[in-house]
């Protein structure tokens, strides 16, 4: 009974269902998008949760799954199974008020769909970061969350001005000295985290109208702040007095 209370069974499902929708709607992703994701103009109720499970390519569907795993390894038994599964969920909710924020902000097409499960990750993320701020990250996985936002930069095209050039190659440049002197074994997840925001707001506030919803991301990770001061309280004093 206690492996299976230890198992990340939730995070093991929801890799599952993401992975699974994928490899359904792949060759039909622009049908599904506007059935199964949040369109703005014309919301669905079911879409709210609906939308984080589909995602529009490979890129995007396999950093999300690293995020998730990672964070779910973190968390998942400290919060417990349904609490965790809140967290997705609320942070979900938060990351489409964001982002349709992002929309007003920026005048992006309310009807295009808002789809992936980046909002309900970063959600888990917050909440992470609350709770286990100090929690070491291997190494090559940290490498590994860069690869899909660089991809994801260069297939949109983007030509970036001279300020983003500067701040990437100092953030490239932090994240190498911190590998060399600090970090071979793991990097703390709010070190990690810190560096993602750093270059996340540089991409927001220099490249403008975007694919990728950042604000969504941002909307994510306050769902998890939220969710973790309304649900996971009781699940922290109950974790402290076990210990």
């Amino acid at each position: 009974m206690d492996e299976f209370k230890s198992f990340p069974l939730v995070t093991f499902l929801l890799s599952i269902i993401c992975l699974t929708v994928f490899l359904f709607t792949n060759q039909n992703i622009v049908f599904y998008e506007r059935l199964f994701g949040f369109i703005p103009s014309s919301p669905k109720i079911y879409t709210l949760i609906t939308y984080s499970f589909i995602h529009v390519d490979i890129v995007h569907l396999l950093g999300n799954l690293l995020i998730l795993i990672v964070a779910g390894l973190a968390i998942e038994e400290f919060f417990g199974k349904f609490i965790f599964l809140t967290i997705y969920i609320v942070s979900a909710n938060i990351a489409v008020i964001f982002d349709i924020i992002g929309r007003l902000m920026f005048k992006i097409s309310f009807n295009s769909p808002f789809v992936g499960a980046s909002g309900a990750i970063f959600g888990l993320v917050g909440a992470m970061l609350l709770v286990k701020p100090f929690e070491k990250i291997p190494t090559f996985l940290v490498v590994l969350f860069a690869v899909p936002l660089f991809l994801l930069v260069y297939e949109s095209n983007f030509i970036p001005s001279y300020p983003i050039v500067v701040m990437a190659a100092l953030v490239l440049v932090g994240v190498g000295i911190g590998i060399i002197f600090y970090a071979l074994p793991g990097m703390s997840s709010i070190v990690v985290f810190a560096l993602y925001s750093i270059f996340t707001l540089i991409l927001i506030y220099t490249s403008g109208p975007s694919n990728v919803s950042y604000l969504g991301h941002l909307g994510g990770v306050i769902g998890g702040f939220i969710s973790f001061f309304i649900f996971a309280k009781g699940s922290e004093s109950k974790s402290f007095k076990s210990s």
